[in-house]
């Protein structure tokens, strides 16, 4: 009697480990990680994309997100996709921190997307530019191209937006940035679907469907091309699409598309 209790005993200890083990790898995939490779497709006609930036770019995703949408629009394209992005974190302590220009220089880009701190272009627009234009030298020294993440402000200022808009507008005048207006995505659809929540009870970080909206922003500026199918898996991003996602995914790629029309991203 005395085995069969110790038997038992042990048979529970094991399962509440392998529980333990599955419930934390279930947490570490949907745990953001701030240098992580989303995906390295071995192929020489791979798409390369480097993501620096915080948490509004590592929140909910953003680059798995940019990557089940590539896969949903042509199932064989090939990518490489990183993220180099840490909370809180401007442009200049990614230049001083160094790991972002390590990772610009140690893989044959195609493009950088460069997201900075959404309060810089109100409150520090010179620090901005001045390190925009520094990881844009470093950028193009690498033979890479510049995607520049324009940032949203809070929706309970929406009086800041123009003034948002023209920083960027002057960071891309001139140059061979290409701005990735997300911030213009928000807007608009604020605009034109309200009921859709983009935004978390912070009303700064985005929701899995703002997410959505700044990967489809993204997705359209680089490869200059609508979203014709919304992606029904999402295993990249770990989010599993409901018939009603569905609705939301095509309501959001369109106003993606609008924001980059406005913006001459795609015509």
């Amino acid at each position: 009697m005395i085995e069969k209790r110790r038997e038992k005993w042990r048979w529970a200890v094991w399962l509440g480990m392998l529980i333990l083990i599955l419930v934390a790898l279930v947490l570490w995939q949907r745990t953001p990680k701030f240098e992580e490779v989303i995906v390295e497709d071995e192929s020489p006609e791979a798409v390369k994309i480097l993501f620096i930036g915080n948490s509004l770019t590592f929140l909910e995703h953003v680059p798995a997100q940019f990557v089940d949408i590539a896969r949903a629009q042509n199932a064989d394209q090939k990518l490489v996709v990183k993220q180099v992005a840490y909370p809180d974190y401007t442009l200049r302590d990614h230049w001083n921190r160094k790991r972002a220009v390590k990772a610009i220089e140690a893989e044959d880009w195609d493009y950088v997307v460069l997201q900075g701190h959404s309060k810089e272009p109100i409150k520090q627009p010179k620090v901005l530019r001045q390190y925009v234009k520094l990881f844009d030298e470093e950028i193009q020294e690498a033979h890479a191209k510049t995607v520049l993440y324009t940032t949203w402000t809070d929706f309970d200022r929406q009086d800041l937006h123009d003034q948002i808009l023209k920083v960027f507008d002057g960071l891309s005048k001139n140059t061979n940035i290409t701005l990735a207006p997300v911030g213009e995505s928000m807007y608009l659809c604020l605009k034109k679907y309200p009921d859709i929540n983009l935004l978390k009870e912070d009303k700064h970080h985005a929701t899995e469907n703002g997410a959505y909206l700044v990967a489809a922003t993204l997705y359209i500026t680089i490869f200059k091309k609508p979203i014709t199918t919304s992606p029904k898996r999402m295993p990249y991003s770990g989010l599993v699409p409901s018939q009603e996602t569905q609705g939301v995914f095509e309501k959001l790629d369109e106003i993606a598309l609008e924001a980059c029309k406005i913006h001459q991203n795609f015509k």
